[in-house]
């Protein structure tokens, strides 16, 4: 597998491609965005929380899922906002991602998705779970260990894992 570049010096924009680093209190948020060209427009947001690990390059430069390819074709904007911490951290990273991204033009806030990698897709189901406006359907993608309890009620929620990974899955999410 690439090693994902750690900082913005390995960072090369496409159109529409940007890195940031908002400030806060407590240290800077490095998001990676994506906006579709065009004229401003009601555009949904897709979230994506990337694994332990890789950083917020690598939904847009790692996974062979052509994320940049359908938001073009789909007119979605897509942010990668760089995670630390544990599962306690992420609905408070997904909120302020939303916040940093409040003023951008053509941003329909009431179409948020979740879209997270192994820790990132149970960061995902974390987040998901929590009170966060606009948000909508929430895909895990091969989720790391979790409990029960983190998969949301009040959204939909997409689980893909490999075939080895059926039993886990079984006996962390089923719902009864």
């Amino acid at each position: 597998a690439a090693t994902p570049p750690s900082a913005k010096g390995s960072f090369r924009p496409g159109p529409g491609d940007h890195w940031l680093a908002v400030r806060e209190p407590g240290g800077n948020l490095a998001l990676r965005l994506f906006v579709p060209p065009g004229p401003p427009r009601p555009r949904p947001l897709v979230v994506a929380l990337h694994g332990t690990g890789m950083n917020e390059h690598y939904f847009f430069d790692h996974t062979g899922l052509s994320m940049l390819a359908e938001a073009r074709r789909r007119g979605w904007v897509i942010v990668a906002p760089r995670q630390t911490g544990d599962f306690g951290t992420t609905t408070r990273i997904v909120e302020r991602t939303l916040a940093a991204l409040a003023q951008l033009p053509g941003l329909d806030t009431s179409r948020v998705f979740l879209v997270g990698h192994s820790a990132g897709a149970t960061d995902a189901l974390v987040a998901g779970a929590s009170p966060i406006p606009g948000l909508q359907p929430v895909a895990a993608l091969a989720p790391a260990p979790a409990p029960q309890s983190v998969v949301p009620a009040t959204v939909p929620v997409f689980i893909a894992v490999g075939s080895d990974d059926i039993a886990f899955v079984r006996a962390t999410t089923d719902r009864t």
